[in-house]
């Protein structure tokens, strides 16, 4: 959500084909967050998973 706001302040101020260069760039900054919430919560995840296997 954010970054779709930051991309669309771009657009504005910079023009859409400028902006149009930052689908990578917030790409690759959702990757980065995804990995991190993957990597903090992959503990609880695992403990669930046995708990709930038995």
């Amino acid at each position: 959500m954010v970054l779709n706001y930051i991309m669309g302040s771009l657009s504005d101020m910079i023009g859409t084909t400028k902006a149009f260069y930052m689908v990578p760039v917030s790409l690759f900054m959702s990757m980065i967050f995804v990995y991190l919430i993957y990597s903090n919560t992959k503990n609880k995840l695992t403990l669930r998973q046995v708990e709930h296997n038995g």
